[in-house]
């Protein structure tokens, strides 16, 4: 789509592009269901990036081995409005800024999906 830019929404702020870092497990029931799950009990909440380049960037630190691809998810721009302001990214990797949604969005986010593609 060629409307759209790395990082931010299409030019009526209609839309709004995240990526994240995936694990195996993750992975393949993100690109089965298209939905985040919200029975999972490994994480209390999601992390996404504003930018393709700086998720990727966190992705290949030593310390995340686990992560085996980057997604990139298309979501209404009212998604933005279920993010935790209180959580702080790492300020030296994610320069763009990220968004957390804390479990209990979830649901919520999963109905402003547009879509889920692979992008690493």
């Amino acid at each position: 789509m060629d409307w759209l830019d790395d990082s931010t929404s299409f030019q009526e702020n209609t839309i709004t592009v995240w990526f994240r870092a995936v694990g195996v497990e993750e992975f393949l029931s993100l690109m089965d269901t298209k939905k985040f799950s919200t029975r999972e009990v490994s994480s209390s909440m999601k992390q996404f990036g504003l930018s393709l380049e700086e998720t990727i960037k966190y992705a290949d630190k030593k310390i995340n081995k686990e992560y085996v691809s980057i997604l990139k998810i298309t979501l209404k721009v009212e998604a933005l409005d279920l993010q935790d302001y209180e959580a702080k990214p790492d300020p030296f990797i994610f320069k763009s800024g990220t968004v957390t949604i804390q479990k209990e969005n979830l649901e919520k986010l999963n109905d402003y999906i547009l879509s889920i593609e692979q992008e690493v």
